[in-house]
């Protein structure tokens, strides 16, 4: 083999190894995009589920109040407490199951130059 012919040989290998490193390149940047697009998603439903929780507690616990220290309540009145109670408790339960993992939470950590 001519030295001509492995130069063109390793420059070809060189441009294939290139090319593969770019695409590599590629692959990896639209996974970070994805990546970056599921930390978002996790960021906002910690918020959503702060925001429904915060209110929903304040909720439950007035009627469970209610229930306790109103002495003139109807049977109807009671019942209708009850009912929000266990909706609220309901709620709750659905979400606790929204509760992020550990690797959620890393997600759903504020992103370097992320506005808060």
């Amino acid at each position: 083999m001519e030295c001509g012919d492995r130069t063109a040989q390793g420059t070809a290998s060189a441009g294939e190894r290139l090319r593969q490193a770019e695409e590599e390149i590629g692959r990896l940047q639209r996974l970070v995009g994805e990546l970056e697009a599921l930390a978002e998603t996790a960021r906002n439903v910690a918020r959503i589920r702060h925001d429904i929780n915060n209110p929903l507690t304040a909720i439950a616990g007035l009627a469970e109040l209610l229930l306790m220290k109103e002495q003139g309540l109807t049977a109807e009145g009671q019942g209708r407490l009850r009912m929000i109670i266990e909706s609220c408790t309901r709620i709750s339960g659905h979400l606790k199951q929204m509760k992020p993992t550990p690797v959620d939470a890393a997600a759903a950590a504020p992103s370097p130059g992320a506005r808060t």
